[in-house]
């Protein structure tokens, strides 16, 4: 049927673990950064006022609760948009749902790209 998972965790290390780590230097390095220097200056620059706006802040999102219309905006996103805009893109040669990136879908961005072309042609 299959390889093992551990087979396949063993072979994407071999191959992509040493950029990975690289990777997650860089983001340490990014965030190091970001503690030492970029927040200490922006904490300087925003003045006295950053510790209450701060509390202020934390009591308002505290407070923060769904109502109904945020059940009705789920229900209708997922009930209604999603499957009618996955029927959509499913007519058209695209996934239901995902990227529209020119690598993901290169067939769809070919037939966008003749379509422009046409219409630029007609103006002209």
């Amino acid at each position: 049927m299959g390889e093992d998972i551990s087979d396949r965790v063993d072979y994407l290390l071999d191959h992509y673990g040493p950029e990975i780590e690289a990777r997650n230097r860089m983001d340490q390095q990014l965030y190091d950064h970001t503690i030492k220097h970029v927040i200490p200056r922006h904490n300087s620059s925003y003045g006295s006022g950053l510790e209450s706006d701060l509390a202020q802040f934390r009591l308002i999102n505290g407070e923060f609760r769904l109502g109904p219309r945020d059940y009705i905006d789920f229900a209708v996103r997922k009930l209604y948009y999603e499957p009618v805009s996955g029927a959509y893109r499913r007519m058209n040669g695209l996934p239901a749902a995902g990227a529209y990136s020119r690598k993901a879908q290169p067939q769809f961005f070919a037939r966008a790209r003749n379509c422009y072309q046409g219409e630029d042609a007609r103006r002209h």
